[in-house]
């Protein structure tokens, strides 16, 4: 495709700068013929005959009426002959009257002439017109182009080269995550599924033992199930949400302010549970476009997020406002904040910043806010993180309004 384009650019590109030197060298040509029928007409007046001394007729230097005595060998003209040397004239007479065409050009020596000749009987009239300096010209011009054609061929080559790295880079990067998810998930479901082979060996080599005994297998089954379930459930969310990043068809108004007074009341337990003090900041009948489903997802992963890293007895601020023509979502919480050195992988996928991958006994895969990123970009919304070491960590998510 990158390489039609850059056949038909190159194309377009040589078809102009052809229609520039096509239109150039018309005009050259109807330059030289008007040139030529100037000259004949300002011989009309003269005698026909073989003038022995020059004519009264003044023309300009680059022009000439030459009368030949074929039978005799004898030249006469009109115009001042300072601007050709006698053997110049001779030269160019006679490789005229070679010609077969009564109107054509030749070359004599370095000089571009064009000529009409009429001959009767043994008398030949010769009108002449150089044409040299409009043939430098249309040479010049004819290099020029090509240069401007091979320069514009060059541009156009680092221009698609370019688009073309461009084009690619989504492939590749799309290629690549989806080579890094499918190593990860690899990586996390190897230990339920070894786990859970372990689990079922012990099992069937105490087949005769009582249920009760065997407790702690099932146990580890039941967890190591609902573990690879919680992943996979992840990775369908984060396709799903990638499948949603180029249809804006999906995008609805949505009462934000709404959804997130439902979010917070869903998880009214949870921060009780664990002892957390929430403070709220809500504005109210704010509206935004997007996929209902992905804004809920996106408002209860940085919900639980801010629980799953608030100490007990720390706080989680939630602001949600208007300022100027966006509408801004703020989620802080108390704790240990994030190292600067792990800022710039926060979203990536699989990745955790605790080395020990669980926080409050929950197991994390570290999807989560890869999940919410990409809710965020499907949305045309941005996001911005802020934290101090052993004091907090706020995202700030900004919404485009409806």
């Amino acid at each position: 495709m990158i390489i039609s384009n850059m056949v038909l650019f190159g194309v377009l590109v040589l078809a102009l700068l052809g229609t520039v030197f096509g239109l150039s060298y018309a005009r050259m040509t109807r330059q030289i013929d008007v040139a030529l029928e100037k000259i004949i007409l300002s011989a009309r007046n003269s005698s026909f005959l073989l003038p022995t001394i020059m004519q009264d007729e003044i023309l300009e230097p680059n022009s000439l009426i030459v009368f030949v005595d074929i039978s005799k060998e004898e030249i006469g003209y009109i115009s001042d002959t300072s601007y050709y040397s006698r053997d110049f004239l001779e030269k160019m007479t006679k490789k005229i009257l070679d010609q077969t065409k009564p109107q054509g050009r030749v070359k004599v020596e370095d000089r571009h002439i064009a000529y009409d000749l009429y001959c009767f009987f043994n008398t030949a009239r010769i009108a002449v017109y150089d044409y040299t300096m409009l043939q430098q010209s249309i040479t010049n011009l004819l290099l020029i182009l090509s240069g401007a054609f091979f320069i514009s061929l060059v541009f156009l080559f680092f221009i698609f080269r370019i688009y073309a790295i461009k084009a690619i880079e989504p492939i590749e990067d799309a290629f690549y995550k989806q080579k890094e998810l499918v190593t990860n998930a690899s990586h996390e479901l190897k230990t339920p599924l070894t786990i859970i082979s372990t689990s079922m060996s012990i099992i069937n080599s105490n087949k005769d033992d009582k249920v009760e005994n065997q407790k702690k297998w099932f146990d580890n089954i039941n967890l190591q199930t609902q573990r690879m379930s919680n992943l996979i459930n992840d990775m369908l969310d984060l396709a799903k949400v990638d499948s949603f990043k180029d249809d804006k068809s999906v995008l609805f108004e949505i009462n934000l302010s709404e959804l997130l007074q439902g979010a917070l009341l869903g998880m009214e337990l949870v921060l009780y549970e664990n002892g957390i003090n929430l403070q709220t900041d809500i504005a109210e009948s704010l509206k935004i476009k997007g996929n209902k489903e992905n804004v809920e997802k996106l408002l209860y992963i940085f919900i639980d997020n801010a629980v799953k890293y608030t100490p007990r007895d720390g706080t989680v601020w939630v602001s949600l406002k208007q300022e100027k023509r966006k509408i801004v979502f703020r989620i802080k919480n108390s704790g240990e904040g994030i190292p600067k050195d792990k800022m710039n992988k926060l979203f990536d996928r699989f990745y955790r910043i605790d080395e020990a991958r669980t926080q409050r006994g929950v197991q994390s895969f570290g999807l989560g806010l890869s999940i919410a990123k990409s809710i965020i970009d499907s949305m045309g919304a941005s996001i911005n993180v802020e934290s101090k070491a052993n004091e907090y960590t706020e995202f700030i998510i900004t919404f485009k309004t409806a």
